[in-house]
C-alpha cells in the first residue's frame, strides 16, 4: 500500500510565524526553530499580565487572556475561527468537561507553546483527551503518565516538538473507520518512550502517518526506548505508514510498526536484542538515502525479513567487528530486486540474491 504524498500535512502549513500583542504589551511571539536537531516554538515573553495563566491568540481573540486552561478553551469553541495558539504562562490544569475524566477539546486547529510550564490532568485514574483538529504541543511539560490522547478528526495533524518533556501514555488515531482522510502524529527527537509511552495508529481505516523525524544517526541510532513505541502487534493499533524522517532508530519490535517508509537520510539498525526484524512493506523514497545496519549476534547476523514490496535501494553496514562471511544471509525478501540491498564497505564481498528471496554474502570474483 503506497500512500498519496499529496495528502501529508505539515506543520508548516498548520502555522508559520505568530505574533501576540497584549493588550497592556507585547506578550509573545512565537516561531517554528529547528536547532540542533530539536524542533521547537520559541517564544519571548514580556510582562505577562499577573493572575493570567492562559493567553490566547487566533479568531476574534486577539491576545486574550484567562485566568484557567478552562476558560480559555471554552472560548475558542464558542469563536468562530479556526486556527488558535494557547501560550502558557504558568502551570496549568487540563479539567474534564465530560464526565469526570474526559476532556473535549475544541473542534479546531490549536497550537499550545507551553513556554516551559507544566500541563496536568488531575484525575489520578485514566484520562482521556478527545481531539478534533490540528494539534501541536511545544516547549511543554507533560503531567499525563495516564492520559490517552485520541483524534476523532479526520485529515488532521498532531506534531509534538522536540522540547515536550514529562509524560503521556498513549497517543492514537481514533478517527472513524469509514474515513478515507489521512492523519498525522508527528513526533520530533529527543522525544522518548519514557515521556510518550506509545504512538498507535488506525488500522480500523488504514488512514494514519506516524512519522518520527531527527532521531538517532548512522553511527548511533536511537535504541529502543530513545524513541515511542510504534504501533502494535495488533492489526488494528498498526499505522498505515510509518515514516522515518531523518532518522535512524533500531528495529527490535518492528513487526509492530507495519509498512515501513524511509525518507530523507533514515535507516533502521538490527543491533539490539533482536536478530530478526520483520516488516510487512519496505518503501525507499526516490529522493532518499537508505541505511540497513546489522550486526553479528550468536547464532548468526541480523536479518530484515519483508514479507510485501520493496523498493529503492538500501545500503547494508556492518555494526562491529565481526564482518560477515561467504553464506551468511542479511535479507530476506521475496519480492524485493536483485540491487535492492547492497552490501557496502567490505572489500572482496558483495550480496546475492537467491531465487527464494534470501540475500546472501558471496565473495567477489576477479572482475567486480
Amino acid at each position: 500500500m503506497k500512500i498519496n504524498k499529496s495528502n501529508k500535512m505539515t506543520l508548516g502549513m498548520l502555522v508559520t510565524t505568530m505574533m501576540i500583542n497584549s493588550q497592556i504589551s507585547p506578550v509573545a511571539a512565537i516561531e517554528h526553530v529547528k536547532n540542533n536537531s530539536y524542533y521547537h516554538l520559541q517564544e519571548t515573553i514580556v510582562n505577562p499580565q499577573s493572575g493570567q495563566d492562559v493567553t490566547v491568540n487566533g479568531g476574534n481573540l486577539s491576545s486574550q487572556n484567562f485566568s484557567s486552561l478552562t476558560a480559555a478553551l471554552s472560548a475558542i469553541e464558542n469563536d468562530n475561527g479556526h486556527n488558535y495558539t494557547i501560550l502558557l504562562n504558568d502551570d496549568v490544569q487540563l479539567e474534564a468537561n465530560q464526565g469526570n475524566n474526559i476532556v473535549v477539546l475544541p473542534h479546531k486547529n490549536i497550537v499550545i507553546n507551553g513556554n516551559g510550564h507544566q500541563l496536568s490532568q488531575p484525575v489520578s485514574s485514566r484520562n482521556y483527551i478527545y481531539s478534533y483538529g490540528n494539534l501541536t504541543l511545544g516547549n511543554i511539560k507533560l503531567d499525563m503518565k495516564k492520559t490517552y490522547l485520541y483524534n476523532y478528526g479526520e485529515g488532521v495533524t498532531i506534531e509534538l516538538d522536540g522540547y515536550v518533556t514529562g509524560s503521556i501514555e498513549l497517543i492514537r488515531d481514533q478517527s472513524d473507520k469509514n474515513s478515507s482522510k489521512m492523519n498525522q502524529i508527528i513526533i520530533h527527537s529527543p522525544v522518548k518512550k519514557s515521556i510518550v509511552s506509545a504512538v498507535n495508529g488506525n488500522g480500523k481505516n488504514g488512514t494514519t502517518q506516524i512519522i518520527l523525524e531527527g532521531y538517532g544517526s548512522k553511527n548511533v541510532p536511537a535504541a529502543k526506548n530513545d524513541y515511542p513505541g510504534i504501533g502494535s502487534s495488533a492489526d488494528s493499533a498498526k499505522p498505515a505508514a510509518f515514516i522515518l524522517k531523518d532518522s535512524y532508530i533500531n528495529a527490535d519490535y518492528a513487526y509492530n510498526w507495519g509498512n515501513l517508509y524511509i525518507e530523507r537520510e533514515s535507516g533502521i539498525a538490527i543491533t539490539g536484542t533482536m536478530q530478526y526484524a520483520m516488516i510487512a512493506n519496505f518503501y525507499v523514497a526516490d529522493d532518499a538515502k537508505a541505511s540497513l545496519i546489522v550486526k553479528k549476534f550468536t547464532s548468526g547476523f541480523g536479518c530484515l525479513e519483508i514479507n510485501g514490496e520493496v523498493t529503492g535501494q538500501t545500503e547494508i553496514l556492518i555494526d562491529g567487528k565481526t564482518m560477515p562471511q561467504a553464506g551468511d544471509q542479511l535479507i530476506e525478501a521475496k519480492n524485493a530486486s536483485e540491487d535492492a540491498f547492497v552490501l557496502t564497505g567490505i572489500p572482496r564481498m558483495t550480496l546475492v540474491r537467491q531465487t527464494n528471496g534470501k540475500y546472501l554474502v558471496k565473495e567477489k570474483n576477479m572482475f567486480q
